[in-house]
């Protein structure tokens, strides 16, 4: 048994330390975040929707809402 734990014991010491993420954030004034300008998509030569254009604003959210199997 002693031996045994020896060994788990031994297999222990072989870890590697990980520093945590850090991330190196920049505080931004700008009000505008995201700027889209007709973006589309398609698959197999078909749109899947007409060209949208968008701003995200600083404050805003944004969310895609459809039924469940609708592929977003």
């Amino acid at each position: 048994m002693q031996r045994e734990l020896l060994e788990k014991e031994k297999l222990l010491k072989n870890l590697e330390f990980i520093e945590s993420l850090k991330m190196n954030y920049v505080l931004n004034y700008h009000n505008r975040l995201l700027r889209v300008e007709n973006f589309a998509l398609g698959f197999e030569q078909k749109n899947l929707f007409k060209p949208l254009s968008f701003e995200l604003m600083k404050g805003e959210a944004i969310a895609l809402i459809r039924s469940n199997g609708m592929g977003k």
